[in-house]
């Protein structure tokens, strides 16, 4: 793949349908320099492009560095669980022990 389709902040995708995990910060040549969230930077090489179009970036992990390819597995699950925790019930205010002033009462004692 080369590297003319690409812009600064493009974003930076492991998988298809997956939410980005960087973005693009430095164009070289013939190397990218990349941000990868929690990670830091990594450069990126034509062979670990699979492909790029309308603003999207994505590499194949499986030319990554061992280092990057476990980050980003590890952070892949824990947008699984972040988005299971979220499907979970919010509190509501029969679970909240902090008592609620009516409306006519003041917050703060006076």
């Amino acid at each position: 793949m080369g590297l003319a389709d690409i812009t600064l902040e493009d974003q930076v995708f492991a998988d298809d349908g997956d939410l980005a995990v960087g973005g693009i910060r430095l164009i070289r040549p013939d190397h990218l320099i990349a941000w990868f969230e929690g990670h830091g930077e990594e450069e990126l090489r034509p062979a670990n492009i699979e492909w790029a179009r309308h603003g999207k970036v994505r590499v194949d992990p499986e030319t990554l560095s061992p280092e990057l390819r476990m980050h980003l597995e590890s952070a892949r699950n824990g947008e699984i669980r972040k988005v299971a925790q979220m499907t979970e019930p919010l509190p509501g205010p029969e679970m909240d022990p902090t008592p609620v002033p009516d409306a006519g009462q003041a917050a703060v004692p006076l």
